[in-house]
């Protein structure tokens, strides 16, 4: 089942601002952020995961939008988020490394076009991110 904003799931236009979230996207957001062992710094907020998922799917490397639900790239941003827990201080090659290889696996070279630029450029503006919520506490 999923959760739709809007008035209701015949009146969805592409047009308006309605978002379809599905339950695993919000109970994985609600999760990853209480993953964090300790007091909780490696863990990333909901705002970031947010950040995260409109990078990538302003990146949009496989041409899905504006066709596809705005989670069509979850698990690709999972194991992105699950990398950057996993390794809070990781640095910017080997998160565009980690990056290229996720969508790699996930889609092919048949679908997916490796662009280690593009994903230092991804990378970066993860970080960035990260840096900027992390600063707002």
């Amino acid at each position: 089942m999923n959760f739709y904003m809007g008035n209701s799931i015949d009146e969805i236009n592409e047009q308006e601002y309605n978002v379809e979230f599905s339950e695993e996207l919000i109970d994985f957001y609600r999760r990853l952020r209480y993953a964090a062992e300790g007091d909780g710094s490696n863990a990333l907020t909901g705002e970031v995961m947010e950040a995260i998922t409109e990078i990538i799917n302003d990146w949009d490397p496989i041409g899905f939008f504006p066709m596809a639900p705005k989670d069509e790239y979850f698990n690709e941003i999972k194991k992105i988020c699950e990398f950057i827990c996993a390794k809070p201080n990781v640095q910017i090659e080997p998160l565009a490394r980690a990056i290229n290889k996720i969508f790699a696996e996930t889609f092919g070279p048949d679908v997916y076009d490796e662009d280690m630029e593009q994903c230092i450029v991804i990378a970066k503006k993860i970080r960035m991110v990260e840096k900027s919520k992390k600063s707002i506490k």
